[in-house]
Parts: structure tokens; C-alpha cells; sequence
């Protein structure tokens, strides 16, 4: 890397290709880089070779002053269609990007025909490097399949922990000419704390849970009913397909009912609609032009309505004359009930699977519970899973026609009793996996919290 002025990233990736120990020193660069910036922000966010600058000399490495986006470098999170907050994983999800092209010549994904690059990072998976580049099989292939994963909770959780394993790499080049297998990302667990995000003891249930997902990108309806007492970790475990939506190319949206006596009763239905709604601006122009096209055809005459109960729908009927029916009041079931039912098959059908998560069911009106009933028997929503979260006594096959007052439902279980999955509190062998997992070992000290925790 030696030379007179000052670089940026972007002529390494188009230049000559890099030797491996050249590769390692200019990543480690990098990381410091990031590693710095860290300690300051909590995200960089826009991370990509035009934006880094190599010292001459190749001392040292920031960022410019100008920021250029570009979306091959963006992280699944930073999509808008995951329902989480980006931090600074994205910008780790970034680095594997670069560190790929650098070492291969080529991103690690590319848009197919009618693909974007959202869509790309969240589905496709990244051809393995040592089939471009035979030499970087072991550690240094790992490392970068480590960054890329789809999953923040799978990449590196830390600059510093990565920084580790690069100079490893670099240490070993020198000394002897070639990478040594060794275990990638220990350092980096030992050294930051995080509350492990992998559910223990909840495999069968996440099965189920899987299941009713693919059920509905086949182009079915599927219902679960996940169950349990308080702080059990209903909404936890139904969280965990977020991801598992999206990389089915569907969308994942949730509403929560609350006891408010005033309050809408199909407040979590308008939530959980909104959600779609906000989350299908990141699609691009192209494809929100089609579903405008097809939402103005099928409920024209209703958009004033649609409106007023979804204020994010207004853009969507733009341009187009007022329809004849008013707005009625949320609490009318007789007009609302029926038109949400339609909605729901609607955006179901045009983002499927979509996933439909009903949290705090318990406090659920009856109103709630009869558009469900409406979709569950008229079968008119393809692609659709509905996902409710009832706090009830815990009990296997607890009856839930007491807590939701929804005689249809009890039925339904009995037709298909895989549908309900209770939640057991955890046993004392989940807990101290748990520990374990979040404190990085095995001891004496981590079996005796574990004891303290469980009673």
C-alpha cells in the first residue's frame, strides 16, 4: 500500500487485485476506523468505498466530509421492511460487503431482473468467497460470511471483535505465509455484553410458528394462538419471524389491543395496517405505482373512508376524485368490520406472506374478533397468517372462548389444535443455557446464578 497521496477505498476495489496480507493490513485499517467511530456514534449508517479515505502511506483511514449512499452496501435492517431498529451491525453488514469486493472483485450480491437491492440483501445469499478466490478459505471466507449474515445477532457484534480476528490473520500472513484455522468471533463475544436474542427451549414452538409461514406463501390462511402466563415470552417468540417474513419476501406488521375504554376496537387491526403502509414506501417507485393502480380500482369509492380510519393510505389516492360513501365513525362495525376484512386480503395478497400479529388478544372486543372470524371462515385472505397472543392460565389446551369471548374459535382448535401453542415457563436447564450464552462460559459461579434465577 505504499504510495503518495491520499486514496480513497473505492480505487482499491477497482485496482489491481490485492494480495492477501495487502488485504488484511488496509481491512484492519478500516476497522480501526470504524472501531473509532463507534466509541463516538452508535452508527455510521453509509458506509461504502467512496466514502473512506487511505492515508498516504497507508497509516490510517476515515471517512469524508461529502456522504455518497449506495444501496449495495446497506444492511437488511436499513430496509424499513424488518420492523427493527438499525445499529451498528449494519455498518459491520457493510464492512463484509466491502471486504468481499476488495477480495473477489465483485459485490457479493446482484439484482436480478425486477429485483432491488432491498430485496436482494434480505433474500439472497452471497456466493461463497473461496469459490472466487480459492486462497481465502478458512478463517478469512468465515470472517466474511460472518458479516454478511442476514441476522444482526449472527454477524460480529463489535468492530473490536473483528479488528481481533483481522490482525490474527495478519500476524499469521507475516510469520508464516498463510492463515491457520482458528475459532472466528471469540474475542468478540468475550468483550461486549448482549442479552442473547436466541430463544431457548421454544424450538417446537418457532416450528409451528415456521409452518403457519409457509402455509401462507403457498397461498393459504393459517391462524396460530400462542398462549401462555405473563412474561412468558409470548411476543418474544412471535417477534423472532420478522426476519423469516421478510426473507420470504413478505411482511411482517403487528397491532396491540389495550383496555381504553374509548379506545378504537380495531385499534391493533389500523396499527397493524399502518405498519404496511409505512414499510411499503421503501419498495421501489415502480412497484408502488402498480399496488396504487390496483388499491384505486378495487376501493375507489371507499378512499374517503380508507382515509380517515388510515391516514398513511392518502397518498395511494391521490390524484383521484372523492369517492360517494362517507367516513363513518371507527366504532361502527357494521360499515368498518367488513371493509378492514377486505383490506387485510388486499394487502395480503400483494405482499404474501404477510404476517398479521395480534398482541394482548386477552383485552381483544368483540368487534376484533368477529373480522377475524369473517376471515378465518370466508377463507378470502390468500397469504395470510394471523398471529394472536392471548395471556391466559398457561395450561396445555387452555380454553380461550372465556378470554375472547369467540365461541368460533374454540371450534377451530378443536378442527386444528396445532394452531394453539402454549408457552411453558422456561426449566431450569433453558435458564442456564441462557446464562451461559449471555456470560460466555460455564462456571462454577454462572451454575450457582443459575440456581438464585430458576428459584
Amino acid at each position: 500500500m505504499s504510495h503518495h497521496t491520499n486514496k480513497r477505498l473505492v480505487e482499491y476495489v477497482t485496482g489491481p487485485t490485492l494480495a492477501l496480507s495487502e488485504f488484511t493490513r488496509l481491512a484492519i485499517l478500516v476497522a480501526e476506523m470504524v472501531h473509532r467511530e463507534h466509541q463516538q456514534i452508535a452508527i455510521i449508517g453509509y458506509l461504502n468505498p467512496a466514502n473512506i479515505v487511505i492515508a498516504a502511506g497507508g497509516l490510517s483511514a476515515w471517512l469524508t466530509e461529502s456522504v455518497q449512499w449506495h444501496e449495495a452496501y446497506r444492511a437488511p435492517e436499513q430496509s424499513g421492511r424488518m420492523n427493527r431498529i438499525p445499529d451498528e451491525r449494519c455498518d459491520l453488514y457493510a464492512l463484509g460487503v466491502i471486504y468481499y469486493e476488495l477480495l473477489a472483485g465483485q459485490l457479493p450480491f446482484q439484482p436480478g431482473q425486477d429485483e432491488d437491492w432491498e430485496t436482494v440483501h434480505i433474500q439472497q445469499a452471497p456466493l461463497p468467497l473461496a469459490q472466487l478466490r480459492v486462497d481465502t478459505e478458512g478463517p478469512l471466507e468465515a470472517m466474511m460470511m460472518k458479516l454478511l449474515s442476514k441476522s444482526p445477532e449472527d454477524r460480529y457484534q463489535s468492530a473490536y471483535g473483528l479488528l481481533d480476528d483481522l490482525q490474527q490473520c495478519d500476524s499469521m500472513l507475516t510469520e508464516s505465509g498463510r492463515i491457520a484455522p482458528f475459532e472466528v468471533g471469540s474475542l468478540d463475544h468475550l468483550r461486549q455484553f448482549r442479552v442473547p436474542d436466541t430463544l431457548f427451549g421454544r424450538s417446537e414452538a418457532m416450528k409451528q410458528l415456521e409452518d403457519g409461514i409457509q402455509q401462507a406463501a403457498s397461498g393459504g390462511l393459517a391462524f396460530r394462538w400462542v398462549t401462555g402466563e405473563e412474561g412468558v415470552g409470548k411476543t418474544a417468540l412471535v417477534h423472532q419471524l420478522r426476519l423469516t417474513a421478510a426473507r420470504w419476501g413478505g411482511r411482517f406488521v403487528e397491532g396491540t389491543a389495550v383496555q381504553a375504554e374509548h379506545a378504537s376496537p380495531y385499534r391493533p387491526l389500523l396499527q397493524a395496517l399502518g405498519e404496511w403502509l409505512e414499510q411499503l414506501w421503501s419498495e421501489p417507485p415502480r412497484h408502488i405505482a402498480l399496488l396504487r393502480e390496483r388499491l384505486q380500482a378495487e376501493f375507489g369509492e371507499e378512499a374517503q373512508i380508507i382515509a380517515s380510519l388510515l391516514p398513511g393510505a392518502q397518498p395511494m389516492f391521490a390524484g383521484q376524485a372523492p369517492g360517494e360513501r362517507t367516513a363513518p365513525s371507527v366504532d361502527n362495525g357494521k360499515d368498518t368490520g367488513p371493509l378492514l376484512t377486505r383490506l387485510i386480503g388486499f394487502f395480503a395478497a400483494n405482499s404474501p406472506p404477510l404476517v398479521l400479529f395480534l398482541d394482548h388478544m386477552e383485552r381483544a372486543k368483540a368487534s376484533l374478533c368477529s373480522v377475524l372470524e369473517t376471515l378465518a371462515q370466508s377463507h378470502a385472505a390468500a397469504g395470510l397468517l394471523v398471529i394472536g397472543a392471548c395471556r391466559t392460565s398457561g395450561e396445555q389446551g387452555a380454553e380461550l372462548e372465556d378470554v375472547l369471548e369467540a365461541a368460533w374459535l374454540n371450534e377451530r382448535l378443536r378442527t386444528f389444535p396445532s394452531e394453539q401453542i402454549t408457552l411453558q415457563p422456561l426449566g431450569y436447564d433453558e435458564v442456564r443455557n441462557y446464562l451461559e450464552c449471555g456470560l460466555h462460559g460455564s462456571s462454577l459461579r454462572i451454575r450457582l446464578l443459575t440456581r438464585a434465577v430458576f428459584n
